[in-house]
């Protein structure tokens, strides 16, 4: 419709494009910082995200990607299997399809992002699997710690399970 034609315009147009990230992260290199934490919304939305990540590897910044996991495709995966981050934080919500796509209203989410997170392990990436406190999950919350330990390994200090409890 023309009404979320111009709300997606008015957005694009809010975005910061590829140089203005680069011209952010140089200002925030040149004045010491280490740490940087991609996230949104949803980073990995973004046509040029590997522009950005790359250009923020070369800089040297201990990334953090922050992601709800499905979009992560085969080509971003192999990639950061080349060039990982510091850690990749996935937020499990749910153990069961049910739960998860309760949560995300996304039907056929809960198979990708099960299929994403087996793949990033395979590959030996960086992973943290975290879920936050909500109605529809607290009689999984178990679960999805066990599952997690049966995955990536019961205290692997590389790999873990973040419970967060806050609500922001």
């Amino acid at each position: 419709s023309q009404k979320s034609e111009v709300r997606s315009q008015k957005s694009e147009d809010r975005e910061l494009s590829t140089k203005e990230w680069e011209k952010i992260l140089d200002e925030i290199h040149r004045e010491g910082c280490l740490f940087l934490c991609l996230t949104g919304g949803e980073p990995l939305i973004r046509d040029d995200f590997l522009e950005i990540y790359s250009y923020a590897k070369t800089k040297g910044f201990i990334i953090t990607i922050f992601t709800n996991g499905l979009l992560l495709t085969e080509k971003l995966i192999d990639y950061l299997h080349k060039s990982p981050p510091e850690s990749i934080e996935i937020t499990l919500n749910g153990i069961t399809k049910t739960t998860y796509e309760s949560i995300t209203q996304v039907k056929g989410s809960f198979k990708r992002v099960m299929s994403v997170i087996k793949e990033l392990a395979d590959k030996n990436l960086p992973l943290i699997l975290k879920s936050n406190c909500l109605r529809q999950n607290k009689n999984e919350i178990g679960r999805i710690k066990a599952f997690v330990d049966k995955l990536l390994g019961k205290g692997n200090k590389r790999w873990r399970f973040k419970y967060d409890t806050m609500i922001n």
